[in-house]
């Protein structure tokens, strides 16, 4: 530390295969610790970097110690230096620079540091920060830089309030003289044409103050997402002022609808003189009123449309739904002026494999899902980022039915009239008739622009009043119990005693159509009966399937909690055909198990033990060797199935395409050598 770099020159730093992986990348100035000098130094003609602030975590070899954290440290001074004609990057930051109070491993307040009056130029990229906050770049010269001038790609843990990475003061320049004829092949054009002023980056709280943009009139002045891996992300917030523009009609460029906002608070951005006004991608929810295309800002796949001041958008993204059907389908919000719509996206910067849109405040959106299915279990992690004092939004979903459990934001705050825009936030309605469930997201009482967590969990409860009528499961593993030697028995009428009412099988009757039936834990019933159209199957205890004779069980869904299924046993494999046939349809009530999983209609849902072991012919499939005529209903094996195939088996004839619908179906009749 207190080191000084002063008027150095360093050219032609090349790569080697040979050492350290920072050898085969190397920088002209490695920075691994700010706390140090850097003045008027100039690197050119690196392979790679000019300056490389490459701070780790702690210091390693010789110098480790854990009590040192470069990451938190600001720099001591970084002035007029100066990088051109390097391979990557004149400065790039990588991987995390997160400045902290006095920089000790304690520290956690934001802290803002400086690098000021940088020159660079003929790189690849003028400046580049991968992971950072509270660097702010003053007074820095970027021009003629071959893919962009600045680029930033994540701003952490910080707001706009708390030292967030800014560029000031800055001059940014697309290309001059200097460029001109320069052969760019390798990049894929013959000539340099420019490169982009700034790209904005994909995550976090980014500003620019007092800059001076020139000749963009072949590439655009900003551009979105930094650091964006994958597409369909972004939208996040950055802040503008004192923006000047010089011939530079390409002043941004949108991929998708939801990729960034920019909030210009002077009007010097939009050139509008509107402060607070904002720029965004063009969506089916903004109010044409307030919102009208900007041609300077539609060099993108999507339409740049500039906001006035009554605009505020707020993020707002969730993923992890109780219910997986959810998962890749698209979930579509509409308010009064259109309908947008989110992909499910896999890696996304926050909520990942989840959704994000950015919607404007003060409206209500009704969301919906791709799917024709109806469900209660409306439980998300769900965040609202940057909503400001009187910012809201209300949004709505229609249920299948009313939910027992409802919370927004950690808190149930139910409201027995309409919500108001002056509510706090989580306050939500349930209309009865409609079962439509209404939640608030409110920046009231929000200091500062930070991320708002709002989980939604709602859910319907299988049993009234939430409380299980029913036993409590075995209290040991099943599987180390033995049958009994007199078991119950399905078809006796006796042994059903003891059921509850309201039960099938209560008051020593046989189950029928339309019952639900429940085995108590200290049963264990064989079943040796062929009847379907029963309700629901709540097993406890055991139900075994006899071996004596063919049987069918059809019901809406089968539960096992706790209990255990025995179809066959190892030892005793199943010689007779036993037949589970599940029925119902989408309008059945969910059951919610343990662990919130929601179990729908023609299901086995196990929360216990299930053994099934059928007696599996030596031979189980063979080619046949005569060819068989149309209509025939004999056929010709290889193999000899005389003694291992028996009447009454099913056996499946392949198709002789590629179609599968050309297979078919039989049932032996007879079987001969």
């Amino acid at each position: 530390e207190n080191n000084i770099f002063r008027g150095n020159l360093a050219i032609f730093t090349k790569t080697s295969s040979s050492l350290l992986n920072v050898d085969v990348t190397p920088a002209s100035f490695w920075i691994v610790n700010p706390v140090n000098t850097f003045e008027n130094n100039v690197a050119a003609g690196s392979t790679h970097f000019g300056f490389w602030f490459n701070m780790p975590a702690h210091p390693g070899g010789p110098s480790f110690t854990n009590t040192v954290c470069p990451r938190n440290k600001g720099m001591l001074k970084f002035s007029g230096n100066e990088a051109h004609s390097c391979g990557r990057y004149g400065i790039w930051v990588w991987e995390f620079w997160n400045p902290r109070g006095d920089g000790s491993c304690e520290a956690t307040e934001p802290q803002m540091t400086t690098l000021e009056d940088f020159h660079g130029w003929h790189n690849l990229r003028g400046v580049e920060v991968e992971e950072g906050s509270g660097i702010e770049m003053k007074n820095f010269v970027l021009h003629d830089n071959w893919i962009s001038q600045m680029e930033v790609h994540k701003c952490n843990e910080a707001s706009f309030e708390e030292g967030n990475t800014r560029m000031t003061d800055s001059l940014i320049i697309a290309k001059t003289s200097s460029s001109d004829g320069l052969n760019m092949r390798y990049l894929g054009d013959d000539v340099y044409k420019c490169g982009i002023g700034v790209v904005i980056p994909g995550k976090g709280y980014w500003s620019v103050y007092n800059s001076y943009f020139k000749d963009f009139t072949e590439c655009e002045v900003f551009t979105a997402c930094g650091g964006c891996r994958a597409d369909l992300i972004g939208g996040f917030f950055s802040e503008y002022k004192q923006i000047t523009y010089e011939n530079s009609p390409k002043r941004g460029a949108f991929k998708w609808e939801f990729e960034a906002v920019l909030r210009d608070l002077d009007g010097t951005l939009t050139e509008t003189n509107v402060a607070n006004s904002v720029i965004t991608p063009d969506m089916a929810v903004l109010d044409s009123s307030s919102c009208s295309e900007d041609a300077k800002w539609s060099y993108g796949p999507v339409k740049g449309m500039t906001c006035d001041a009554k605009t505020n958008l707020i993020r707002l993204a969730w993923n992890k739904p109780s219910l997986d059907y959810l998962l890749f389908k698209r979930a579509n919000l509409t308010n009064e002026h259109g309908q947008i719509s989110s992909p499910y996206v896999f890696k996304r910067l926050t909520h990942k494999q989840g959704w994000m849109v950015t919607v404007p405040a003060g409206h209500t959106y009704k969301m919906q899902w791709d799917t024709d299915k109806k469900f209660t279990n409306a439980t998300f992690k769900m965040s609202a980022y940057y909503p400001n004092e009187g910012d809201y939004l209300i949004i709505t979903q229609d249920l299948a039915d009313k939910p027992d459990y409802i919370t927004v934001g950690g808190s149930s705050n139910k409201k027995l009239t309409a919500i108001e825009s002056t509510d706090d936030a989580g306050t939500f309605t349930f209309d009865d008739e409609s079962n439509t469930l209404s939640h608030l997201i409110t920046g009231k009482g929000i200091t500062g622009s930070k991320e708002l967590p709002m989980d939604l969990k709602v859910y319907k409860c299988f049993y009234e009043n939430c409380t299980d009528p029913h036993p409590k499961p075995l209290p040991s593993n099943p599987t180390k119990l033995q049958r009994p030697e007199t078991p119950k028995k399905w078809s006796v009428s006796s042994d059903w005693v003891g059921t509850e009412e309201g039960w099938g099988g209560y008051d020593a009757m046989l189950p029928k159509p339309g019952d639900n039936v429940q085995i108590p834990s200290s049963w264990w019933m064989i079943y040796d009966a062929e009847m379907e159209g029963l309700g629901d199957i709540f097993v406890y205890g055991v139900l075994e399937f006899t071996s004596e004779k063919d049987t069918l069980l059809g019901a809406n869904r089968i539960i096992v909690v706790g209990g255990k299924i025995v179809i066959g046993w190892k030892d005793a494999p199943l010689k007779v055909k036993a037949k589970i046939r599940l029925t119902g349809s989408q309008d059945d009530k969910e059951y919610t198990m343990n662990d919130g999983t929601a179990v729908g209609s023609k299901a086995l849902g196990i929360m216990g033990f299930v053994e099934m072991h059928a007696e599996v012919p030596d031979i189980l499939w063979s080619t046949i060797s005569e060819k068989a005529a149309k209509g025939s209903s004999t056929l010709v094996l290889k193999d000899n199935v005389e003694e291992k195939w028996k009447v009454g088996d099913e056996i499946a004839i392949a198709s002789t395409s590629f179609l599968p619908q050309q297979a078919e179906k039989r049932t032996l009749t007879a079987v001969a050598e």
